[in-house]
């Protein structure tokens, strides 16, 4: 417990259990100052600290309580998720604070800990995880205001995503983020409560191992990797990228002082982690110096982490350290030995000449000394670990460089050696008189200490008495497996916070002590914590190995935890713990599944305990709030609870088929003493999932003039309730660009293209509005340090061979054109770039070009990798371009536009140019009444009708190529939208890129008419929303979001709906969409082929191992009724008649189910053959909403994928169609028919 100066009150540690749940309450003493403080929960590890909290308010004149609760979709809060806050008021009628304003506030905070809270070793180790890069200072990260609903409650949403400031390029591995509310009092005392919670990166962990930190002349460098899951499960199949970089010669500091700012990359590979996560790898032939050594690995979010360790080598190339410094600075191979270890000591001395070194080994005194006759800089010493060096010795170092005969440097310094030894462990045993006490009893508390032998000993022992968050769901494998097997869906805690951890065990990693008078402060629990009321210390002497504590238990229901080390004259060393168990509370926890589909019938599960010393008789009501129904019997329920024992409940539950997003319900608990609601989720519950027709109805189109257009929708009765119309009106082409950022913010999948198309929009975006608006509104959603962030992510997947692919797989010259293009981009528009990166693309191009012209192969990736050279001014391979112009008529209508945009750039006269605007200009298809447009669709080099139009406009804009009808060709861009944006992202952003030249070019106007939309005669949207003198996109963009539920009156009606759009007189366009998602009951659901097919099958699990069976052979025994616990299988059939490029396959993980990672996946082709190096989906992944799978070529035949999933929650629930589609082809794609399946109690 920690003030507001983060002065520590009280610190204590608690058992986190295997559910990662934890609870519990504590009782204040009347001395303790009335104010804001906050409950901070700290998981300490070695590397990595993940931290939580709650907020406390102290006051000693009652108004008002407050609870802050903290929830996500997950345990475990990562970037890109929504973090919801749920404000409520407890303890006070509801409408004490019933429609009341407040004002709320993010601040991220530096780094914490709490002050002398013990770091575990919680990670595998010896592995360095991933790095974090510090927050230094208290950074706001945003701020609103709010207001209570009628019951007092509210909630607030904060997007972590890069639309946020505080996601820049400090952001490395997690933030801890502290919300203050504040209600204003009416005697002038505002009141104010905080909660903290903990956002990371990832939810990968990445290790790092270095068989050596100094190494010998001559010899490599060799490293393990390990990639985990948050859950400790192994990251199977990942592409880590290893970089060694140079970090300085050997210079006039500390080790630890020298950062990656000036790193320079000197060698790169890629490595593929195994069955347990672990990969290994190798650099030879590296000069001496010191090195950084980084594994980057990026997830299925596209955020790469990254863990870094530093080296050294020894030799004499280097030798730049200064010879005027009187200071070494030696450098360990490791961080800790063990007797009987040599270690290697590497000395930073430039001196290349004769010299002598004086060794000293010393700890109280001298234990040893040498003087060596040394040759050459930067040597390396062997100092061999004796069993008296333990716990720890510091070998120090002087050499005397000769540098003439008349002078001569004194060099000096030297490093601390740790060193275990089993041997010289203490064992201590911490025991209480009683099993539990209650507030008031006397404890006596007996610690015993003996040696390695197991014999007594006299030691000095110090031992800390904290208060311990006693948890009140105690978890046993039984009982967990009863509820949710080994795997839970989604826990939730009965007091709204929660942690995600695992169990870990103590490891001791070196001794504290240099003699028994002497302590050093390196990892004694609690030694720097302050004395409080709520902490007791005493240092007792062991006498015949036993300490008898007397203990008054204090008037609290927490219980104490009793931390012990122990210290003997000759540097023995242990620590122990125990416990003073005093009786608790009541502790409720739900078990919930993480999604629903509509229709689905399943249960929610709560564990109730009692721990309150006393028999409790309690009754247990669910109530549901929204899209969800009581579907059993047995409501309310009542039990008897006997201390100390706990209970499993369950409901029946339904999921109507209505238009609510979420499933939201309370647990209300009461009883004689005790009165408690659980509700789902703090108000945003469980999502729900509906099924809507993969073809939406869209609308759009552009009018110039006074105008009035009539849309009739259809809407059948079966699809009335849960169809939803969104509405989309722009008075100007640049609110185009702000959906553009919305969308690209919101898109689920980070393949390669997407991070470009992603740059490209924000650089476009940027350039625009500065051209447009004034400066102060020209950047919005914080582009330039997003920009920062694209890049880098672009870097980290960058292959060895300079080019990239669509996932982290095999470079192509498509990918790598198109990526290097927005790299330049960024360059011009002044941000600064690795040039190392853009010299290895351009080389790449350049390369790949020269390579593909000569096996004659005719591509119009070609033309694209020329662009890209030309915009770098680099100099093209021979003939290629002749070569190209020759061959143009077979690269289509995009190959003939790169390529005059290349050859524009380099000559802008050419008369090739214009030959090739002709022809281009010659097969514009004016037929479609949006506008002008080319039609030449690829999807192996990814271009569309769309995406082609737009590189035309691009190049006729940039060549000031004559054509008449420039408009039309932006106007159809702007119309063939899929609602706000395009088809796909590659569509958004050349769209988006040619429109931004075409505004740029053309100039707005002001719009002075007036417009409106109605639907079924009531107004949906009018021109009274327009703000004339706000000069921003905010003014340009106006949306309508419509259900069966409108408060307004606005809603479908079964049959025909009328939706017209009015425009009246006056200067300028108006630029309206809408997009029909019709809602498909589940029994009407068909399987569709366009293309390609698609066929998903529940089976059995066969007998044998999973990896060498060959499904294609097998026979699937159907299974639609699995009992709770059982496993089946899933396998998606798709057949595939000829080659697709970018291909995806998704399929939706029913509710009530968890996929089994662990197991893998198994891929196979048409013959039968299973072969994980080579199969084409290079990238899969599941999380508990569904399975992806992507494919960058997909030849024709037939492949099947095959996943396991385990039944965890009794119910009937429904399985929403698998998915298979050509990214970059919206006419190619395929979806399987619904499942049903039904999970029997057991």
């Amino acid at each position: 417990m920690i003030d507001q100066l983060r002065n520590t009150l009280y610190d204590t540690q608690t058992k986190v259990l295997p559910s990662g749940m934890f609870d519990g309450s504590f009782a204040l003493d009347d001395l303790i100052p009335a104010g804001s403080y906050s409950l901070a929960l700290v998981l300490d590890e070695t590397n990595v600290s993940l931290n939580s909290s709650a907020s406390i308010i102290v006051r000693h004149k009652v108004w008002k309580k407050f609870d802050v609760a903290v929830y996500s979709n997950t345990s475990n809060l990562y970037v890109g998720d929504t973090l919801r806050f749920f404000v409520s008021a407890v303890d006070v009628p509801a409408n004490v604070l019933a429609d009341t304003p407040f004002t709320w506030q993010i601040i991220s905070e530096p780094d914490f800990q709490m002050t002398g809270s013990y770091i575990k070793e919680a990670l595998p180790s010896p592995f360095t995880w991933n790095t974090t890069e510090i927050i230094r200072e208290s950074t706001p990260v945003t701020f609103g205001v709010g207001t209570t609903d009628a019951f007092g409650h509210a909630t607030i949403d904060i997007p972590t995503d890069d639309s946020l400031p505080i996601f820049g390029n400090n952001f490395s591995r997690e933030q801890l983020w502290r919300l203050r509310i504040q209600f204003d009092n009416d005697d002038g005392d505002p009141e104010i409560t905080e909660s903290v919670v903990h956002v990371k990166k990832s939810s990968y962990r990445l290790g790092i191992l270095l068989k050596s930190r100094v190494i010998e002349p001559g010899k490599g460098i060799t490293f393990d990797v390990l990639a985990l899951h948050d859950d400790w499960d192994p990251v199977v199949g990942a592409s880590i990228v290893v970089t060694l970089s140079k970090l300085t010669e050997f210079a006039d500091e500390p080790p630890d002082a020298l950062t990656l700012n000036d790193a320079i990359p000197d060698k790169k590979v890629i490595v593929t982690t195994d069955a347990q996560g672990k990969a290994s790898g190798f650099f030879s032939n590296n000069a001496s110096g010191a090195y950084a050594i980084s594994a980057a690995l990026t997830d299925q979010k596209g955020q790469t982490i990254v863990s870094t360790e530093k080296l050294w080598i020894g030799g004499s190339e280097t030798a730049t350290s200064s010879l005027h410094s009187q200071y070494l600075y030696p450098v360990t191979d490791k961080k800790i030995y063990n007797v009987g270890d040599v270690a290697q000591v590497l000395l930073p001395i430039s001196y290349t000449g004769s010299y002598q070194l004086l060794l000293t080994l010393e700890r109280e005194s001298i234990l040893y000394t040498e003087i060596l006759a040394m040759e050459g800089a930067n040597p390396i010493i062997e100092v061999p670990i004796l069993d008296n060096y333990f716990p720890n010795v510091y070998a120090s170092f002087t050499a005397i460089l000769p540098i003439d005969d008349a002078w001569k440097v004194t060099q000096s310094g030297y490093v601390e050696i740790l060193v275990h030894s089993p041997d010289n462990l203490l064992h201590i045993q911490v025991s209480a008189d009683q099993d539990y006490y209650h507030p008031g009893d006397q404890a006596l508390v007996r610690i015993r200490i003996t040696d390695a032998d197991m014999l007594p000993v006299d030691a000095d022992v110090f031992v800390a008495l904290q208060e311990k968050i006693e948890s009140t769901l105690s978890f046993t494998q039984e009982l967990f497996n009863d509820i949710a097997g080994p795997l839970p869906l989604q826990v939730a805690s009965g007091n709204a916070l929660l942690m995600s951890t695992i169990e870990s065990s103590y490891r001791n990693t070196g001794d504290l002590y240099q003699h028994s008078d002497k302590v050093v402060d390196h990892n004694l629990n609690y030694a720097n914590v302050p004395e409080t009321l709520l902490v007791r210390f005493e240092k007792q002497p062991a006498s015949d190995g036993e300490v008898i504590l007397s203990v008054d238990v204090p008037d609290s229901q927490e219980s104490w935890q009793i931390n012990v080390s122990a210290v003997t004259q000759h540097s023995q060393f242990g620590v122990g713990q125990g416990e003073i168990a005093v009786t608790g509370t009541i502790g409720i926890q739900a078990i919930l599944p993480s999604v629903f589909v509509a229709e689905d019938l399943g249960e929610i599960k709560t564990i109730i305990r009692n721990l309150t010393g006393v028999e409790q008789k309690l009754t247990l009501a669910f109530v549901p709030v929204e899209g969800i129904d009581f579907a059993g019997n047995d409501n309310p329920q009542g039990i008897v609870l006997p201390p100390f024992s706990q209970r499993i409940l369950s409901w029946q539950v339904s999921i109507p088929n209505a238009n609510s997003v979420n499933a939201r319900f309370q647990i209300a608990v009461s009883g004689e003493d005790y009165q408690a609601v659980y509700s789902s989720g703090a108000g945003k519950g469980i999502p729900i999932l509906h099924y809507f027709s993969p073809e939406p109805r869209v609308t759009s189109g552009i009018m110039s003039g006074e105008d009035h257009f009539v849309d009739i929708i259809p809407v059948p009765i079966t699809s009335l309730r849960n169809t939803s119309l969104s509405v989309y009106v722009e008075s100007q082409i640049t609110g185009a660009f702000i959906s553009g950022l919305e969308y690209f913010d919101a898109y689920p999948v980070n393949t390669t293209d997407v991070i470009a198309d992603r740059l490209l929009t924000r650089l476009n975006v940027e350039k625009l509005f500065a051209n447009i608006f004034d400066e102060s509104g020209a950047a919005p959603n914080q582009i330039s340090s997003t920009v920062a962030t694209e890049l880098e992510m672009i870097y980290s997947r960058q292959n060895d061979d300079g080019g990239w692919g669509w996932w982290l797989s095999i470079s192509n010259l498509q990918m790598s054109s198109y990526v290097t293009l927005g790299i330049i981009r960024a360059k011009e528009a002044g941000y600064p770039i690795r040039t190392t990166a853009l010299d290895k693309a351009l080389d790449f191009i350049t390369s790949s070009i020269t390579e593909t012209v000569a096996t004659g192969e005719k591509n119009a990736s070609l033309a694209v990798g020329l662009y890209a050279l030309s915009m770098a001014e680099r100099e093209w391979p021979i003939n290629v371009a002749s070569r190209l112009y020759e061959d143009h008529s077979l690269w289509g209508v995009s190959g003939k536009a790169y390529l005059a945009l290349a050859l524009g750039v380099r000559d802008p006269v050419d008369p090739r140019i214009g030959t090739l605007v002709k022809e281009i200009v010659n097969v514009a298809d004016a037929s479609s009444s949006f506008g002008v447009h080319w039609n030449d669709r690829n999807s192996q080099t990814m271009n569309t009708d769309a995406q082609t139009t737009a590189v035309v406009l691009d190049m006729l804009l940039s060549l000031d190529g004559e054509y008449a009808d420039i408009s039309g060709i932006a106007n159809y861009l702007i119309s063939v939208r899929n609602g706000k944006t395009w088809d796909s992202p590659l569509e958004t952003a050349w769209a988006l890129d040619a429109l931004a030249k075409y505004a740029t070019s053309m100039g707005l106007s002001e719009p002075t008419y007036n417009w409106t939309i109605t639907l079924n005669n009531q107004s949906l949207l009018d021109s009274s929303l327009l703000d004339k003198n706000v000069d921003s996109a905010a003014s340009m963009i106006y949306e309508k979001y419509v259900t069966l539920k409108e408060s307004s009156g606005v809603a479908f009606i079964n049959g025909e709906n009328t939706i017209e759009y009015t425009r009246g007189a006056g200067v300028g366009k108006l630029y309206y969409s809408s997009r029909l998602n019709l809602a498909v009951p589940m029994s009407e659901i068909t399987p569709e082929s366009r293309g390609l097919s698609i066929v998903r099958e529940y089976c059995h699990v066969p007998e044998g191992s999973l990896a060498k069976v060959s499904y294609l052979d097998t026979h699937c025994s159907p299974i639609q009724t699995v009992p709770n616990g059982s496993e089946l299988e899933a396998r998606l059939t798709i057949l595939n008649p000829e080659t697709r490029y970018h291909l995806t396959v998704i399929d939706f993980i029913p509710s009530g189910f968890l996929s089994l990672n662990e197991t893998g996946y198994i891929i196979t082709d048409i013959r039968g053959q299973t072969d994980q190096q080579s199969q084409p989906f290079v990238y899969r992944l599941c999380n508990e909403f569904e399975c992806q799978f992507y494919a960058d070529v997909l030849e024709p035949g037939t492949y099947q994928i095959i996943y396991r999933l385990k039944a965890n929650i009794p119910g009937l629930y429904h399985a929403l169609p698998a998915k298979v589609y050509e990214v970059y082809n919206s006419e190619v794609w395929a979806q399987s028919h619904a499942d049903q399946l039904t999970i029997l109690k057991q």
